[in-house]
């Protein structure tokens, strides 16, 4: 019995989540959950045929069927983890972009062993463009900013990430939207890093 009402509960505990109006799940989670709740119905009704003695083999299935869920737990939870994380680290940008824009500053945030990069929208309009006019790209950067400078500013990054200095600094040219070149001071910091010292990602501004 306690086990057909922790089913129950269960089940009524997704049915809430997927259903409730008072928070939005991405896609990944809403799969999850309905996984969830389609495995947990499966075992609440293997226990109802299991004790109506339809089958003693319900017996085994209803096992591993147990035995699984909190497998599908588990998953649900990472789901979950990696939504509210994404969604605090988008909020935590929008802040921080906010308060940049009215410095007329435009913020970046780079993982460099993925070569994942965010650019605010003003990166991109002081230069001319549109917001996200192009893709959010290292290799981006790298094609806008005069040949002359490219091997300044990409070595003064190494030397950052080689943990040769404390900060990240260094002015360039790039090219606008005009075909014109314009002066930027890029300054960054380390915001995470792994185990063994090397920088997970790092966030900065580029200045006009």
């Amino acid at each position: 019995l306690f086990d057909l009402i922790a089913v129950v509960g269960s089940l009524v505990a997704i049915a809430i989540a997927l259903c409730g109006p008072h928070r939005a799940f991405g896609q990944s989670s809403k799969i999850m959950l309905a996984g969830l709740f389609g495995f947990t119905a499966l075992y609440g009704g293997c226990l109802v045929l299991e004790w109506a003695g339809v089958t003693a083999a319900l017996d085994r299935v209803e096992d591993h069927i147990g035995a699984t869920l909190p497998v599908w737990w588990i998953a649900v939870f990472y789901a979950l983890y990696q939504e509210i994380a994404a969604g605090d680290l988008d909020a935590s940008r929008e802040r921080l972009q906010l308060a940049l824009e009215g410095a007329s500053d435009g913020l970046w945030d780079y993982e460099p062993q993925s070569g994942r990069v965010f650019f605010g929208p003003r990166v991109f309009t002081m230069l001319g463009y549109e917001p996200n006019a192009f893709p959010h790209a290292f290799d981006e950067w790298k094609a806008r900013v005069h040949p002359d400078d490219l091997p300044k500013a990409s070595e003064t990054l190494d030397r950052f990430l080689r943990g040769e200095s404390e900060s990240y600094g260094v002015e360039f040219r790039m090219r606008t939207a005009g075909c014109q070149w314009r002066w930027i001071l890029s300054r960054g910091k380390a915001a995470a890093w792994y185990e063994n010292g090397a920088i997970v990602r790092m966030v900065g501004t580029h200045a006009d």
